[in-house]
């Protein structure tokens, strides 16, 4: 994102349990969840130059349902000491 770029959240949908990288295989899975984001909230610390608060939070339009197949997450553990750096891209999930 660049700096005073808008994010349409229209734009935007998460895939909760997803089966593999495609989209459309994503969306025809019965155990995926295609969720719309409703709202981008980006801190208004955020500096395109060095990352600092590079991590936006998405509303979503309705809640994620929590099940076998789908799970909550924790970024960043306590005990987590590789830590992000300029020009280095980082996700958060299980899945490759």
């Amino acid at each position: 994102m660049m700096t005073g770029e808008v994010l349409e959240p229209d734009l935007f949908e998460i895939v909760a349990a997803p089966v593999g990288a495609d989209f459309g295989e994503n969306r025809k899975d019965a155990f995926s969840q295609i969720i719309s984001v409703k709202e981008i909230h980006v801190p208004t610390t955020f500096s395109a130059l060095n990352l600092q608060s590079d991590l936006a939070i998405l509303e979503l339009r309705k809640p994620v349902v929590f099940n076998d197949f789908v799970l909550p997450v924790c970024y960043l553990p306590p005990f987590y000491t590789d830590y992000p750096t300029q020009g280095l891209l980082g996700k958060v999930g299980l899945s490759n």
